[in-house]
Order: structure tokens, then C-alpha cells, then sequence
């Protein structure tokens, strides 16, 4: 790895931490020439994948379209950016599991569906109210009754 600093590729690893979810791995590093430290971030890189959407076209799947639409359904709610990042790494690990290099857009929304219902449930009735398209207030009561009675999966 090439120090930031002075570009020297005489660097060594420090120290080492797992995330939370095992899914990437924080290094700091430390330069020989300059004496630099600085932080490097592995993750898994995962295989293209294809999002087959309602209308019939692909596009290739979009990690920060699925983090952006996470962060608004959890937006000002007692969720963490920690939290979120578990989530977020449970989904993926989901994604790369799946034999398929194409995913139904719905088969993504089902997915982040059920991780947010377990993680708060306003931000999973904002996030299935724009999934879902909902058109009225009686879609949302619907979906909350749903949930009181514990049995919207």
C-alpha cells in the first residue's frame, strides 16, 4: 500500500480490526519514510450484479442508491449510522450469497423490507410506504395495524 503522504510503498500495518458484521477490515498503517499513519478500509468486493427493475429494464445494482434509500427511511429516528452499516452489510451478504447475477428489484425491496422492520419500525413504514407506492392515508393505517397485530412480514 502507497503512503498518501510521500507515495513511498515502504508501509506496515499497525493494527487491525474487524467491523462489527466481519464484513471488512479497518488497517492502520504507518509509513517508513515519512512516518505517516493513516487508515485503510478492505471490504468484500462483491460480483457484478444486474437489478432487473418493474418495467422490464436492468441496470447494474448501485450500493450507494441502496445506502441513500436506507438513510431516508431511517432519517432523524434513534438508528445509528453503525446500525445502518450492519444492515446494509447483511443485505449485501444476501446479494453474494444469491447464485443469480440478476436480482428482481422487488426480491431487493423484500430484502431491505424485513432488515427494517427489525430495526425500526417508522423507518420500514416510510421506507415500504415509497416501495409499495402507497396513495392514501388508509394504506398507511393498514400497514401500521399490520404491524400492531405482528403480522406483516
Amino acid at each position: 500500500m502507497k503512503c498518501p503522504f510521500c507515495n513511498s510503498a515502504d508501509t506496515r500495518v499497525k493494527n487491525s480490526r474487524h467491523s462489527d458484521d466481519n464484513m471488512s477490515v479497518r488497517r492502520r498503517r504507518l509509513c517508513e519514510v515519512c512516518n505517516s499513519r493513516f487508515t485503510t478500509l478492505e471490504e468484500l468486493l462483491l460480483k457484478p450484479i444486474m437489478v432487473l427493475k418493474k418495467d422490464g429494464r436492468m441496470e447494474p445494482f448501485d450500493k450507494q442508491k441502496l445506502l441513500t434509500s436506507i438513510m431516508l427511511a431511517t432519517n432523524k429516528r434513534p438508528v445509528t449510522h453503525a446500525q445502518i452499516n450492519m444492515v446494509l452489510s447483511k443485505i449485501l451478504y444476501k446479494f453474494e450469497s444469491v447464485k443469480e447475477d440478476v436480482i428482481p428489484a422487488r426480491v431487493i425491496g423484500e430484502i431491505v423490507k424485513n432488515n427494517l422492520l427489525v430495526l425500526d419500525k417508522v423507518a420500514y413504514i416510510r421506507f415500504v410506504s415509497v416501495y409499495m407506492d402507497f396513495s392514501d392515508a388508509d394504506d398507511f393505517c393498514s400497514l401500521v395495524e399490520k404491524i400492531k397485530e405482528g403480522s406483516d412480514k
